[in-house]
């Protein structure tokens, strides 16, 4: 995430904020409210809509995950977060699972995956190896040699 990006994530969460009930904003710590409120951007072209509830507003995706972080850590209840952990679990299963099918097949047979173009492989022969010649034994037995007087 870059430094625009995080700022234009703390503005939408601090609006959000404003329309939070007092004692879930009294649930988080004074410091990570202030931070909030002093690193968000000074402009962003955003509004919530008052009509619409918080799932069907335009935010960031990286608002929605800052916000379902917060409410993780400091304001569900131990059974809503035993549920949302079990479903960041059963995604994260489902991302891996999509992984293996779609990427693991393809590397162990040695082809490129569908979504990578074959211009953005690396090719081998752009990475070979540079050869280090080791100075021999005479050329070591002198250097220490000099080494000893240079001292």
């Amino acid at each position: 995430m870059n430094n625009i990006e995080y700022r234009n994530t703390l503005y939408e969460v601090n609006e959000v904020f404003g329309i939070l009930d007092k004692s879930l904003i009294d649930k988080l710590p004074k410091d990570l409210v202030e931070k909030i409120v002093a690193q968000k951007a000074k402009k962003h072209d955003f509004k919530l809509d008052y009509t619409k509830p918080l799932k069907d507003q335009k935010l960031l995706k990286t608002t929605r995950q800052f916000l379902s972080g917060l409410y993780l850590t400091y304001w569900a209840e131990e059974q809503d977060k035993i549920k949302m952990r079990k479903r960041m679990l059963e995604n994260e299963r489902k991302q891996y699972e999509n992984f293996e099918k779609n990427y693991k097949e393809s590397i162990f047979y040695n082809e490129t995956p569908t979504s990578v173009s074959k211009q953005s492989v690396p090719v081998a022969e752009e990475f070979a190896m540079i050869e280090v010649e080791e100075d021999g034994f005479f050329k070591k037995l002198w250097s220490r040699f000099l080494n000893l007087f240079s001292k």
